[in-house]
């Protein structure tokens, strides 16, 4: 994946690798011009350069000076193993070619491997600037191409801080789009992902230092919406007000990260039976896995399984602290040791799980120093505690104190130490914190978790994340296995009951959390199974139901051959019956339409197969469907 760094005519750079395409164009101030998914639709996301931009009111107006006006100055970029970097200064003009005296954005941009670009923008005001009424830091415009917006919001917004700063909802914007304005707050959110389900994505998200966009507090403004000319815009400004405001004077630093996503050119695998083998209910002893299901487990076509204790779930404390290298008492330690030789010796994979941000009082070293690690979000000296139905999970840290050191140490410690084969992490999210003993101010720890994972990306064959309500480009791309929708099925199951979160974008395997109550019955954990299916998906569980299924399953080779795919919600299939759900896959050599039927009787459809998404291959048809059964239909490219 190593980066390819060109100078192409008119003072473009040009950064790539295989899976995206970014340029630089000095004429234009150094900013970047162009960000590519090559396996996405392979166009440029952007319908302008990148700006930044100080306005100063005249009147009820602002008269604004904008970079990427004219040339960038000292431009330099270093090409080095890892990544790239570049570095330049923009000065700020208004329409008419006026530079604004005294003003210069210094740039700093890093690009990773992993399709992340941190941005460092420092402003310099050389000399003292009287009530400024607007300060635009990384604006971006955006094709009008992209189905859904993902905000995950500051803590003064959120309904229940002591949770995260979790994802709100996703929104449509096209049902937004004819209003203009998506969203428009004098917050500004701690990140924002752009969506194009299942074909490419976009994400900006704030440095971890949240207190340096806190410049003018209740003057901020975000606003996601289009401009006249129809382009999607995304803008961030640390002051956007026509009242007065104390001067700007001195140099003031920004930070950001930009990626995209790490689009494969084919689809990702089905990795089916990834649950944990662990059993939580019935009789203690009874609880790991027999032996004897492992072959029948790997037949079933399972790679992967979970070990996740960290909860005392039969109330007699023997459970996986979270924090605690040592999980187990002797006994159950040499259990475990036994599972994990028969599961190697059936080429099954077994990784743990480990909360990134949870750490149990029972663990050593909490008593020292918790309080120091802690996540803080008001003065209340009160550790905020996640509780299990029988006792505590843990009290939340935060990663930018050395709970991030202690953890990566005791995570690497572990899968030495047992030999584990990788990770499963959970609270796989930056939540906001004010602690004074960890930053100055408010910040984050979203950029320390994903440096985090990048560690634990080495540590073995497997990094498989949970990213219920929180979806994040930068970690997605780090890993193999994603799992999401961990929620009620409020509306019932059938086929459009997943968040886009399900399906996505083409990252990672997917992965959905069984919600089913233990004595649901059979039927709906095999319409939750088919559900899965048609999101290119598989249930996160080893029930005897999940095995028939998977078992059964004689088509997931072949779906993977294919490069496009589009869920049920996207609508590129139609069907004449609500109890029928599809979706579509296709390359070059030909198209499959994947069809389940989510009644217990046979059923008859007619479809329709719209050209405008699928390489402008049109199709009509009729199916009759046995009870609870998929169907593939392929038609050859004409």
């Amino acid at each position: 994946m190593a980066f390819l760094v060109q100078e192409e005519p008119e003072g473009i750079f040009c950064i790539e690798n295989e899976f995206w395409c970014f340029r630089h164009d000095r004429k234009h101030g150094g900013e970047l011009v162009e960000a590519t998914v090559k396996n996405g639709s392979g166009n440029n996301l952007l319908t302008t350069s990148q700006s930044c931009a100080v306005a100063l009111k005249t009147g009820n107006k602002f008269h604004v000076f904008s970079t990427g006006r004219q040339p960038a100055i000292d431009f330099s970029i270093n090409h080095k193993i890892d990544g790239v970097t570049l570095s330049f200064y923009s000065i700020p003009q208004d329409n008419a070619g006026k530079e604004l005296d005294g003003v210069v954005f210094q740039h700093h941009i890093s690009y990773s491997e992993n399709g992340s670009s941190h941005h460092q923008v420092i402003l310099h005001a050389n000399r003292r600037i009287e009530n400024p009424g607007q300060i635009q830091i990384g604006k971006l415009e955006f094709a009008n191409i992209f189905d859904y917006s993902a905000v995950r919001e500051e803590l003064s917004e959120q309904c229940a801080g002591e949770n995260g700063n979790w994802l709100w909802r996703w929104n449509r914007i096209h049902e937004e789009i004819q209003r203009k304005t998506i969203l428009l707050s004098r917050h500004l959110p701690l990140s924002v992902l752009l969506l194009r389900r299942n074909v490419e994505a976009f994400e900006f998200s704030l440095g971890d230092n949240l207190a340096a966009w806190d410049l003018y507090p209740g003057q901020a403004q975000f606003l996601l919406g289009t401009n006249s000319a129809g382009h999607l815009v995304l803008r961030y400004c640390v002051l956007d007000s026509l009242r007065p405001v104390h001067a700007l004077e001195g140099a003031y630093k920004f930070s950001f990260r930009l990626t995209l996503p790490k689009i494969r050119s084919t689809l990702a695998p089905l990795v089916p039976m990834a649950g944990n083998f662990l059993r939580r209910t019935g009789n203690f002893c009874d609880r790991w896995a027999n032996a004897a299901k492992l072959p029948v487990w790997r037949e079933t076509g399972a790679q992967i399984l979970r070990l996740h204790d960290d909860g005392d779930a039969f109330g007699n404390g023997i459970f996986w602290r979270d924090g605690a290298t040592r999980p187990y008492p002797l006994e159950e330690e040499n259990k475990m040791r036994r599972f994990l030789d028969v599961a190697h010796a059936n080429g099954i994979a077994v990784v743990p799980y480990f909360s990134m941000k949870e750490f149990h009082p029972e663990v050593p070293e909490f008593r020292k120093e918790s309080s120091v690690w802690a996540r803080r979000i008001d003065s209340a000296p009160e550790l905020l505690f996640n509780y299990s139905p029988k006792a505590i999970f843990g009290a939340q840290m935060c990663l930018k104190s050395d709970w991030k050191h202690f953890r990566l140490n005791t995570v690497r410690e572990i899968v030495t130490h047992y030999g584990f084969d990788g990770v499963y992490c959970d609270w796989c999210a930056g939540s906001e914190c004010i602690s004074r003993e960890h930053e100055c101010g408010r910040h984050w720890d979203n950029d320390a978790l994903l440096e985090e994972l990048e560690e634990f990306r080495r540590l073995g064959r497997y990094l498989y994340l949970h990213l219920t309500g929180t979806p994040s480009l930068a970690a997605e791309n780090l890993a193999d296995i994603i799992l999401t929708e961990e929620q009620p099925y409020v509306d019932g199951i059938g086929p459009r009951m997943f968040t886009p979160h399900a399906d996505f974008v083409n990252i990672a395997s997917r992965q959905v959390c069984e919600m089913l109550s233990a004595d649901a019955p059979d039927t709906e954990r095999r319409k939750l199974a088919l559900v899965a299916l048609l999101h290119h998906a598989t249930i996160s569980s080893v029930h005897d139901v999940y095995q028939k299924f998977y078992h059964d399953l004689n088509i997931s080779q072949e779906l993977v051959r294919y490069q496009h795919y589009r869920a049920p919600a996207t609508g590129v299939v139609q069907c004449s019956s609500h109890n029928c759900g599809a979706s579509l896959y296709w390359n070059n050599d030909g198209i499959l339409a994947l069809f389940a039927n989510f009644s217990e009787k046979t059923l008859y459809t007619s479809y329709h197969i719209a050209p405008e998404n699928a390489s402008g291959i049109e199709r009509n048809g009729k199916l009759e469907l046995a009870p609870l059964m998929w169907h593939a239909v392929r038609f050859p490219v004409l």
